[in-house]
């Protein structure tokens, strides 16, 4: 009928379920790379405000905690309830 679920191989990729807790640096990459598009790549003097803010975005989501996930921990809990 079905199949019989083996509570050993019981595995999530935890990427999938979390979200970043960080600030996302999109936006800044992009204006500063339209900058440099638009200055023929000359980044010294007429991107810099678009290039501080990309690096400190950068430094801000490097700073911020990585929250791990448990869901896998939980799964190991559950089938070694299982296998009693």
């Amino acid at each position: 009928m079905g199949k019989k679920l083996d509570p050993n191989k019981i595995k999530v990729n935890p990427d999938k379920f979390s979200r970043r807790g960080g600030p996302d640096c999109n936006a800044e990459v992009i204006s500063f790379m339209e900058c440099m598009k638009n200055f023929n790549y000359d980044i010294d003097d007429n991107c810099a405000r678009q290039r501080v803010a990309m690096l400190t975005c950068w430094e801000r989501q490097a700073k911020t905690s990585k929250h791990r996930s448990t869901i896998n921990y939980h799964f190991q809990r559950l089938a070694r309830m299982m296998r009693k």
